[in-house]
């Protein structure tokens, strides 16, 4: 290298090494660069994805549709509702998807991430009809993506949709609705604040109770009230659990059901009122001046401690309240932090002075310290700690020396345990999962050697806190732990973490709770039987055989047919009977009571059970101009519980030419008809009637809506061909057709072969277009039933369908068709 290039120099340093610094920070660069690349080139799918949701990107919206659909379907969704050009790629995806379930399969994507509904609304502009056909799907995200998209639908079947998953078994579904529901009228918005008032006291999901609760108070504040003399205990816990810490009222009402006798609602309300400071407060405050204050004050904490809520106590290092020291003393003796006797003592004993005893009697100075220093000596005795009891022998020292008759309190309260150094060590292993199963008995063993009062919290804690808190063996712990305590009044909070439990511990667990809670336990499971969760219902029935209780015989049995696939029942409530047809003849008399109340009772219910034979009765009540119209308003209630045909046409008879006020009464009455032979002859009196009668009779079966579409299927059935058209009428126009489709996509085969019979007896062009799409079911009785379906397209009659269906705006239906239309010819080929 010359050696005047070397000499140069650029202030204090050598062009030479400047150059050198350079080369190496480019160097640096260059191998971080293409670190960096390569760790790219090398990501995982699942950090792809991330990324992607991070900054969406067309390229890589691409690339997930192409090699990874089924991780990525639903992060290109989300993508999609805010960026026109992915949204332009996932279209033409789905559009090239020879896939009938793609919408499906996009959902099953996601794990219930929240999106926006409206976008999702505008995407799937085109394809509503598929969107709704997955409020029926098994598989709760398919569901969750149409319920999000669907509420921002005001199409009437939309909205149907929507009100029926009301009781769907996911709660997020149910939360969903509740949180973005909007009633469109006064009368939907007062059913949907009924609805919110049972989401919040009778839903077995706490996430769902909360919702409502907050619903509730953002859209219906002004009329939100509860009524605790009417809720089950169950429900009274729940409103409890969402009371607001910062309310005053709430405060007022949860020390009202502090002094109930269910102590279920008891512990409710003493847990609330310990978050919220209020039992701190009632405890430090207490006034020995005011006796009759003084009472209420030591009741209402002494009935928070007899449920095990005794968080107030560990104020007591801070008080220098005498009043509160007597109170912590006598409740130290049995419930509370050993540790604060300890605190307690610490207070008391510089307090009082010099005992005597005369002939067996001891007494000190002042009679109320001397009452506390024997209280606090209990307490000592009955769950005295190492550090109490260890100030105890130093107190028990210095009146020794002074020859203090409190000495000899004293001794006799010295105890014989220390438990508050085996507890946290016992907590450590429960938290921590440090017991191998074998020996999980003899942990709960040891803990139960102490009082609940100790370690209760921490056991709702680990169980409230779910599976993110603890791990799944460690909330199985804790759940059969906290039954073991036989503490009643949490055997709702129990039923409730049953899914916990895995099946045969659920049985065992079920038999310990029937032996110690007997008829609370039977009364709450038969409650929880009838609330909509899924998922505790399908714990419960699975565990309770192993108790034996007969009375569980009958929800077991109705549940067989239930919506959810875990369950598969359902119960049903049945109306009370009122005798045979022989007493209800003698009631007649009742008609001609005097008093019009009466006259109305013996109406209402005579009409509603008495056989055709009887039923003249009312025509003639109902025409009688000298009968008030409450009664007659009574019998056509009753009318339209009857099931006597004879109730249909007096109904009818009436409505032909009503008054003005029994027109919207008779209607209501023939909406409540449910018999088979009842609507038929609804349909054949349709059939006859004269246009306002019949216009009439037409508002009552859409008042009926899905109620009616039992008895007109099985009408159907009959194929009678005068009445079919009216009956396929009326099933399309309650929205059952698009029902029916939504059950072709139902795991149970069973299930699906019936919708497709039903959809091919209503034969109208909605239906068809659901029998299209199910021509590739998987089972093959469905497909049979399609093809003998599209056979009847070949007749005279159904051309004009088959018309409708090449020509579908939807080109899934045209494509289905065709492909459908080409099997059956083939078949037809076949058999010649």
């Amino acid at each position: 290298m010359n050696s005047d290039f070397l000499s140069i120099r650029v202030g204090n340093f050598p062009v030479w090494a400047i150059a050198a610094a350079v080369l190496a920070v480019i160097v640096c660069i260059v191998v971080v660069f293409l670190a960096m690349k390569r760790r790219s080139a090398g990501k995982s799918v699942k950090e792809r994805i991330d990324s992607f949701l991070r900054r969406p990107a067309k390229k890589t919206a691409l690339w997930i549709l192409e090699e990874a659909p089924d991780m990525g379907l639903f992060s290109v969704f989300l993508a999609a509702l805010g960026n026109e050009k992915i949204a332009t790629v996932l279209r033409a995806w789905i559009e090239a998807s020879d896939d009938l379930f793609v919408f499906r399969r996009i959902a099953l994507t996601g794990r219930g991430e929240s999106f926006d509904g409206t976008e999702a609304f505008r995407f799937f502009s085109q394809q509503l009809d598929r969107i709704r056909e997955m409020t029926g799907d098994p598989e709760w995200p398919a569901r969750y993506m149409a319920v999000k998209t669907l509420l921002a639908d005001d199409e009437e079947r939309s909205r149907r949709a929507l009100i029926e998953l009301f009781h769907d078994p996911h709660p997020l579904i149910r939360r969903t609705l509740i949180a973005e529901f909007q009633p469109k009228d006064d009368r939907e918005k007062d059913d949907f604040y009924n609805q919110l008032i049972v989401f919040l006291t009778d839903d077995t999901a706490f996430e769902v109770r909360s919702e409502a609760k907050k619903r509730l108070l953002s859209s219906f504040s002004d009329r939100y009230v509860i009524d605790f003399s009417d809720l089950a205990p169950a429900a009274v816990l729940h409103v409890v659990e969402q009371f607001d810490l910062s309310s005053t009222e709430d405060r007022r009402k949860a020390f009202a059901l502090l002094e109930h006798k269910d102590l279920e609602i008891r512990f409710a309300a003493a847990q609330f009122l310990q978050e919220s400071g209020s039992l701190d407060t009632l405890f430090a405050e207490a006034d020995g001046e005011d006796v009759e204050g003084l009472k209420r004050v030591e009741m209402l904490l002494g009935n928070a401690v007899e449920v095990n809520v005794v968080g107030f106590l560990n104020t007591l290092p801070f008080s220098e309240n005498r009043v509160s020291l007597q109170i912590a003393a006598d409740l130290l003796q049995h419930s509370g932090d050993r540790g604060l006797i300890a605190d307690l003592l610490r207070k008391v004993f510089p307090l009082v002075g010099t005992i005597h005893e005369e002939n067996g009697v001891f007494r000190g100075g002042d009679p109320d310290l001397f009452r506390l220093f024997s209280s606090s000596l209990t307490a000592v005795r009955e769950r005295g700690t190492e550090s109490s009891v260890s100030m105890a022998v130093e107190e028990l020292d210095r009146r020794c020396r002074i020859s203090d008759a409190g000495a000899r309190l004293i001794l006799d309260a010295l105890p014989a345990g220390f438990p508050h150094l085996v507890l946290p060590e016992l907590l450590k292993i429960l938290e921590e999962n440090l017991c191998d199963e074998t020996y999980r008995n003899a942990l709960h063993d040891a803990f139960l050697c102490y009082s609940p009062s100790l370690y209760l919290d921490r056991l709702m804690d680990i169980l409230k806190s779910g599976r993110e808190g603890y791990a799944h063996a460690v909330r199985i712990s804790a759940l059969i732990l906290l039954g073991k305590l036989k503490l009643t009044y949490c055997m709702q909070f129990l039923l409730e973490q049953m899914p916990v439990l895995p099946f045969d511990e659920a049985r065992d667990f079920s038999l310990h709770l029937k032996e110690y809670a007997g008829t609370l336990f039977q009364q709450r499971v038969l409650d929880t039987l009838e609330k909509d969760d899924g998922k505790v219902r399908a714990a419960l029935i699975s565990a309770i055989p192993a108790t034996g209780v007969k009375d569980f015989l009958t929800p077991i049995r109705d549940a067989v047919g239930d919506a959810d696939p875990e369950v598969r029942r359902a119960a049903v409530w049945a109306l009370l009977e009122y005798g045979d047809q022989k007493s209800i003849k003698s009631s007649f008399d009742l008609l001609r009571d005097p008093v019009e109340r009466v006259r109305m009772e013996a109406a209402r219910a005579l009409s509603s059970k008495a056989g055709d034979s009887m039923l003249g009765n009312f025509e003639n009540l109902i025409a009688d101009e000298n009968e008030v119209e409450s009664v007659k308003l009574a019998a056509i209630k009753g009318l339209s519980q009857s099931t006597g045909q004879r109730a249909v046409d007096i109904l009818v008879k009436f409505l032909k030419d009503p008054s003005e006020d029994l027109t919207d009464p008779l209607i209501e009455a023939l909406s409540k008809l449910r018999e088979k032979k009842q609507v038929k002859q609804l349909i054949e009196k349709m059939k006859d009637a004269g246009p306002e009668l019949r216009e009439r009779i037409t508002v009552a079966f859409g008042r009926m809506g899905e109620e009616a579409e039992g008895p007109l299927l099985a009408l159907l059935s009959e194929e009678i061909g005068s009445l079919t058209p009216l009956i396929t009428e009326v099933l399309e126009a309650t929205g059952y057709v698009e029902h029916a489709i939504r059950k072709l996509n139902h795991r149970d085969p069973r299930v699906r072969r019936e919708a497709a019979e039903t959809l091919s007896k209503i034969g109208t062009l909605a239906a068809f277009r659901g029998i299209v799409l199910a021509g590739r079911d998987p089972d093959q009785e469905v497909r049979v039933m399609v093809t003998k379906a599209l056979e009847k397209l070949g007749t005279e009659s159904g051309r004009e369908i088959l018309e409708a269906l090449k020509e579908d705006p939807d080109k899934k239906i045209r494509k289905y068709t065709l492909w459908a239309l080409e099997r059956v010819e083939a078949r037809s080929g076949d058999a010649e």
